[in-house]
C-alpha cells in the first residue's frame, strides 16, 4: 500500500492522501481477478481512508511552557517521518 501523508491541524492527524494498493496477491486466484479485485479495493480506499487518521496527535502531548503547539506539516525522510509544529493562532 502506498500514498501521501498530510497532517490536518484541524482535526489534529495525519491522514494518508492518495491511497493505492500496490500488490493484491491471494494464492491460487487468477490474476485477471487478483487486477479486477484490487481495482475494487483502490476504489474503496478512496472513499474511506480519507477520513480515517493514520495517526491522531493528543493535545495535551504538544504544549510546552503554556504553548499548545499545532502540527502543520509531515516530510519523509530517510531515516523516518518529520513533523513540523508551530504555536496555535488563536
Amino acid at each position: 500500500m502506498s500514498g501521501r501523508l498530510n497532517i490536518d491541524p484541524a482535526r489534529s492527524g495525519v491522514f494518508l492522501a492518495e491511497p493505492r494498493i500496490e500488490r493484491f496477491d491471494i494464492g491460487g486466484l487468477d490474476s485477471g481477478v487478483q487486477a479486477q479485485l484490487a481495482r475494487a479495493a483502490n476504489g474503496v480506499l478512496d472513499r474511506t481512508m480519507v477520513d480515517i487518521p493514520i495517526y491522531s496527535f493528543r493535545m495535551e502531548e504538544l504544549r510546552y511552557a503554556g504553548v499548545q503547539y499545532v502540527p502543520t506539516r509531515i516530510a519523509t525522510t530517510a531515516n523516518g517521518l518529520r513533523v513540523s509544529l508551530e504555536p496555535e493562532k488563536r
